[in-house]
């Protein structure tokens, strides 16, 4: 850490990254509109003193907007990214522990997986949520296709990578006498 400190990219990237979470999360109290407000005398502006980025075709203020999309794509980035974690620490600590059947059965669907191009299979999960979001929420199908979608995505290198770690930890010493003196898998794979 004391040398990521002293890097000028390291303490740059950590800074914006962290004013963009700030100002996400104090949308309401920064925005000067409402981002859904629309004013139709105020349409296409250019950047002024009032609308500082201009408004859209429907006079909404793009400050505004721009402000409360940053919470809705953190939101979505941070959740997708914790549900593939937990998802690909799962399936590829079952597959190491467990092996035989279900870890050929769990790599298996892995390879398969990772052979079809991630983009297509992004494509297709967003299209399926829009249409859905046709019929029920245009908003909440985006974003839950958009969640699915890198859900999808982020699991399976996880896996591959707890898969291997977990395989070799198993045949450590200090495993095989956790399993001796009683402990159950569960107890032996989640320590």
């Amino acid at each position: 850490m004391r040398l990521l400190f002293h890097r000028p990219t390291f303490i740059f990237s950590v800074g914006f990254v962290g004013m963009i979470v700030v100002v996400s999360l104090a949308a309401s109290w920064i925005a000067p509109f409402d981002f859904a407000t629309q004013d139709l005398d105020r349409v296409l502006l250019t950047p002024n003193s009032i609308n500082w980025l201009g408004t859209d075709q429907l006079g909404r203020d793009l400050f505004s907007r721009l402000i409360f999309g940053a919470r809705v794509s953190l939101t979505v980035a941070l959740a997708s990214a914790v549900v593939g974690m937990f998802l690909g620490i799962g399936l590829g600590a079952l597959a190491g522990y467990v092996g035989g059947w279900t870890d050929r059965l769990i790599m298996r669907s892995i390879d398969i997986f990772q052979s079809l191009p991630q983009f297509v299979i992004m494509v297709l999960i967003s299209s399926y949520f829009h249409d859905w979001g046709a019929h029920h929420d245009f908003e909440v199908g985006a974003v839950l296709g958009m969640f699915v979608a890198l859900c999808l995505v982020s699991w399976a290198s996880i896996a591959r990578l707890v898969r291997g770690q977990v395989s070799h930890l198993k045949t450590m010493p200090f495993v095989e006498s956790a399993v001796v003196i009683g402990g159950t898998d569960l107890t032996v794979l989640m320590k």
